[in-house]
């Protein structure tokens, strides 16, 4: 007969236990990174210019914004607008990098623009009836410019061509934000491929890490690859973004412009570091990282599959099937509390699931004992 579960006396490795593989919808896009440089540059305070009456602007350098206003009992029409000019230098900007615009429309009419313009007249961006009350994020390739000067101008028209538009006092139109040129570690968790991260050199040890927000069991990383990619990468995992554990190496370039999923063995982790042990000829650019984790790898792991924040002593029989058996109770409790909520009230079938998942659970742990 076996005997009944005992701490430590059968202790399993660490680490050893690969889980079931993902779908792309598992994976978890983070909300910060950090990496070893962000090579981007802020736009300096701006000059504005104000044409017509029926427009006018506050300048804050604090937050980095202007807002553009209505003069009261005024009304604007194609000939009234506020310009503003940001002297950019590009000099240190790369190729790829991009040019970062963010708008805040207020009370904004059909006839509404708002027309981005480099120093030379070039048009960057031309938009028309904005969105009301929403945050505009607009990127524009300024690689042309790198290793140069140049101005980038917003021009801001709102036309109010009657007399119902007319106010007896003044309100906002839009909020323009400094720009941006470059690229920021963010760039990897905004899930748009597009936008990348790069180092500012080619030097060997460049790195970026993904923050999960806590410390989780992580078993896989999904990266997307720009036009550059490392000859030789690993994948680090800590929970104190101070000590590094390797979790993957690759020493073969990975296919450019392409999502590649990488898993290893379950961890306890909350930092996930993409480490370029040799970027080639070109900053390596990256588009997007997100990684694999979910509460039933938790749970499993914390039973002794994988290294969890208290990994249980279990014995060297213990499967994942169980992780499975966990699974289909917990989908079946999700389901319960879904048709609790929908019919708030308790019927006799809900009495019944009940009792199958907690009869169902006892088992489940009475398996795990006698492992």
């Amino acid at each position: 007969m076996k005997m009944p579960f005992k701490a430590g006396v059968w202790p399993i490795p660490k680490g050893r236990v690969k889980l079931p593989e993902p779908a792309v919808s598992d994976y978890i896009i983070p909300s910060t990174a950090t990496a070893s440089s962000e090579n981007y540059i802020m736009a300096p305070d701006p000059t504005v210019t104000v044409s017509g009456d029926a427009l006018t602007y506050s300048l804050d350098t604090t937050n980095k914004k202007i807002t553009v206003k209505y003069v009261a009992n005024k009304w604007s029409n194609s000939s009234d607008y506020v310009a503003i000019t940001f002297p950019m230098d590009f000099t240190n900007i790369l190729p790829s990098d991009t040019l970062i615009l963010k708008f805040y429309a207020y009370n904004q009419r059909s006839d509404s623009r708002t027309l981005v313009q480099d120093g030379n007249g070039n048009t960057l961006l031309d938009i028309h009836n904005m969105t009301e009350n929403v945050l505009k994020t607009y990127t524009v390739p300024v690689g042309d410019y790198a290793g140069t000067q140049t101005d980038i101008i917003i021009k801001v028209w709102d036309n109010c061509s009657s007399s119902s538009h007319s106010s007896s006092s003044s309100y906002n139109v839009m909020t323009v934000y400094y720009p941006e040129a470059g690229v920021r570690a963010l760039n990897a968790t905004d899930n748009d491929t597009s936008t990348i991260w790069h180092p500012s050199t080619t030097d060997p040890g460049k790195w970026i890490y993904i923050d999960a927000g806590a410390p989780k069991i992580i078993s896989g990383v999904r990266i997307y690859w720009g036009s550059n990619v490392p000859n030789k990468f690993t994948v680090e995992v800590s929970t104190d973004a101070t000590n590094w554990t390797p979790v993957y190496k690759q020493t073969i370039p990975p296919t450019p412009n392409a999502w590649q999923e990488i898993g290893f063995y379950a961890t306890y982790a909350r930092y996930i570091r993409i480490y370029l042990d040799d970027q080639g000829s070109d900053p390596v650019e990256i588009g997007e990282i997100q990684y694999y984790s979910s509460l039933v790898e938790r749970v499993a792991s914390e039973h002794g599959h994988g290294s969890g924040p208290e990994p249980w002593m279990r014995g060297a029989n213990v499967r994942l099937r169980y992780v499975s058996k966990f699974a289909n109770i917990q989908s079946r409790i999700s389901s319960l509390q879904r048709d609790l909520q929908k019919s708030r009230t308790v019927n006799v079938k809900h009495v019944q699931e009940l009792t199958g998942i907690v009869q169902d659970l006892k088992e489940l742990v009475k398996l795990l004992h006698m492992s």
